[in-house]
């Protein structure tokens, strides 16, 4: 049972830590997990505590303290009686996951809290040290977390993420002092034995410092055993938001073409077609042991796909076997066209249907062609597998064609197959296609009774169309159905309906508020998501009005607040971000007697900003706030459409055409 308040014993009010030190203090069987939230005052003599209480507790199995900004003798201190509670015989009740510091802790406090570790038994499972100022240029940091945990066979789960300063130079400060330390102390032939999920996000990897590759090849080396037919833990590596290149992806190859890499996200790393060309080399030479599950290459400035045929890829004939897994595959807000989706779409080194359950194509320029390519493949791999002895039913799960220019014959076309008999298509995204209201009446029929084929959850949002489309879709899903027509969908999944349909970004009037009363009420499992009211004109706060309101919400807590509306009222971005910039504010100590009667232990869960203006800085503010008070909810607008470029090729098929070709 997990634990994160405290008391007003200490004069402190609820701002305290007093009672969750107490209980970890008496051992109660109870707390496995201490969550000792930011917005707590964590003095000298409450790290004092901890570090006592820690020694002789059995029963607490994680803990976390980000945030608090902690001195180099406390997290040293810290890291001993962590050490030392491990070499208590209590049958595995010791602290396993482990989040402690604040964005300045720095290479200096990195190596206070870890050097105990170093040659000592330990019993970590997670490592959480994201976002801690690491620099890769110093000796101390992230030498130390290797030559800490290179040979640990415990340690699971490695976050490192958004320490900006680490660069190339400290990852492969990383690889070397775990690879020196698993051969010295372990006996391996590998770091990182029981590593199944790595984070280096934003870290700064590649790029100028590392043109070659160099500290991506030197992570290979240190992750990869030397006989691949030895089985190790599969590896979740995250690299998102790092200038790797074609050359850091070049240094993957052995990685993916072996049983290491489970899941691979490259997502905004500067690859390029060079770094594509890089993948598919990889995978037309993966052997049969290789168990690459998900692969996000988007955003990655992708213009061609490589026509590369693989000896052991997917052919409708049979002919050949299929021996990569890749379940997810998201090459979203890359520029391809619809012959390059095609040709995705035919390449045995990316698109394995059998196992493809979700295919992500958002912001892309794929058009009408493209999607309808699309389902028609994925139609022709459902006839194939139901006629087959072999058939596996988790096919494509999930599509987004958000942004791709499918236009009114593409969305038809999407809808059309979700309908048809053995497709498990749950979620279709068709987000941002200017659809407009002839789109959205076009697309009524297909749900006719609330239902289409195995479809869960439906986006038609920012479609710019008028009340009449949303109408006619609302309208549809009320009706009953047709007892003439249930021949067309008699083979659907028994009982299967739609569970969520978004409407936001379309025009909503009265009409529409009258459909979703009933819909309420007769089909209480639909959840519409629309966009709020228009603001009345005389309820705007405005930017002033959210300056002022900000330092009410210092830390994250207002009283007994658990939900605050200041959505609908024009705020420029300067008045969101004061609001979000204040509750990530520590807090003031001494302006904690303002406070002491507040409610013990509540923090602002919701906070909606929808119908004021949002920029970079308020979605920088909001990534810390997911981060750094993963319990807050901050409800805002989505991002407005996207223009289709004005260049963009009209396609003139017609609906029946593309249709029938399903």
């Amino acid at each position: 049972m997990p634990g994160a308040w405290g008391s007003a014993g200490d004069g402190l009010g609820f701002k305290s830590c007093n009672s969750i030190l107490t209980r970890i203090e008496t051992n109660d069987e109870t707390l496995s997990s201490a969550i000792i939230l930011p917005m707590k005052v964590l003095t000298v003599a409450d790290v004092t505590r901890l570090c006592r209480a820690i020694r002789s507790n059995t029963n607490l199995r994680s803990l976390s303290a980000s945030g608090h900004v902690l001195t180099v003798d406390q997290l040293r201190c810290l890291g001993d009686a962590i050490v030392e509670s491990h070499g208590i015989d209590c049958d595995g009740g010791w602290i396993r996951d482990l989040a402690v510091g604040d964005s300045q802790m720095g290479n200096i406090g990195v190596t206070a809290l870890l050097q105990p570790f170093v040659g000592k038994t330990n019993h970590l499972r997670e490592l959480d040290l994201s976002y801690k100022n690491i620099i890769g240029d110093d000796d101390d940091g992230m030498s130390t977390i290797g030559t800490a945990f290179g040979s640990s066979i415990h340690l699971q789960r490695l976050l490192l993420g958004r320490n900006d300063g680490m660069k190339s130079q400290g990852l492969l400060r990383l690889c070397e002092s775990a690879s020196n330390t698993s051969h010295s102390h372990g006996g391996l032939d590998h770091g990182f034995p029981g590593l199944e999920y790595l984070d280096l996000t934003e870290c700064g990897i590649g790029g100028d410092t590392d043109d070659d590759g160099a500290a991506i090849r030197s992570l290979s080396l240190c992750l990869l055993r030397e006989n691949v037919f030895e089985q190790r833990p599969k590896l979740q590596l995250l690299l998102t938001s790092n200038p790797v290149g074609h050359a850091g992806v070049s240094s993957l190859q052995n990685l993916i073409s072996t049983s290491t890499l489970s899941h691979l996200d490259l997502r905004n790393c500067r690859i390029g077609n060079k770094g594509l060309q890089a993948l598919a080399d990889a995978l037309s030479v993966c052997n049969s042991f290789s168990k690459l599950e998900s692969l996000d290459i988007s955003q990655n400035g992708i213009t061609a796909i490589p026509k590369v045929v693989s000896t052991s890829g997917y052919k409708k004939d049979g002919d050949t076997t299929i021996t990569h897994s890749l379940t997810e595959l998201n090459i979203a807000g890359n520029p391809l066209g619809p012959a390059e989706i095609n040709t995705l779409l035919t390449s045995s080194l990316f698109y394995n249907p059998e196992t493809l359950t979700m295919l992500d194509l958002s912001n892309t320029r794929c058009g009408i062609p493209g999607a309808v390519a699309a389902l028609t493949f994925v139609a022709e791999i459902n006839t194939l597998l139901t006629s087959s002895l072999f058939y596996n039913p988790e096919t494509l799960t999930m599509l987004d064609l958000s942004n791709t220019r499918c236009g009114i014959p593409g969305a038809v076309a999407a809808l059309t197959f979700c309908g048809q008999p053995n497709t498990a298509l749950r979620e279709l995204r068709l987000f941002n296609n200017k659809l407009g209201t002839e789109g959205l009446v076009a697309c009524a029929p297909l749900l006719a009774g609330g239902s289409c084929g195995s479809l869960v959850h439906l986006d038609l949002g920012g479609n710019n169309a008028q009340e009449e489309g949303v109408a006619a879709l609302l309208s549809a899903i009320l009706e009953p159905i047709n007892p003439a027509s249930n021949e067309t969908k008699e083979n659907e999944e028994d009982g299967t309906e739609l569970m969520l349909l978004e409407v936001g970004g379309n025009a909503i009037g009265t009409r529409v508020e009258e459909l979703m009363t009933r819909i309420e009420l007769e089909k209480p499992h639909l959840d519409v998501a629309k966009d709020r009211p228009t603001p009345v004109a005389t309820d705007k706060l405005g930017t002033e009005g959210l300056v002022a309101c900000a330092p009410l919400l210092a830390g994250g807590s207002c009283g007994s607040l658990v939900h605050l509306d200041l959505g609908g009222n024009n705020a420029q971005e300067e008045g969101v971000a004061a609001l979000l910039s204040a509750i990530l504010e520590p807090i003031n100590p001494a302006s904690n007697e303002t406070k002491e009667n507040e409610d013990d232990g509540t923090e602002l869960m919701l906070l909606e900003v929808g119908g004021n203006a949002i920029g970079t800085r308020v979605e920088e503010l909001m990534t810390r706030i997911e981060l750094e008070k993963p319990h807050l909810d901050v409800a805002k607008d989505r991002p407005t459409p996207v223009a289709a470029d004005a260049d963009a090729d009209e396609d003139t098929d017609t609906i029946e055409q593309l249709t029938d070709s399903l």
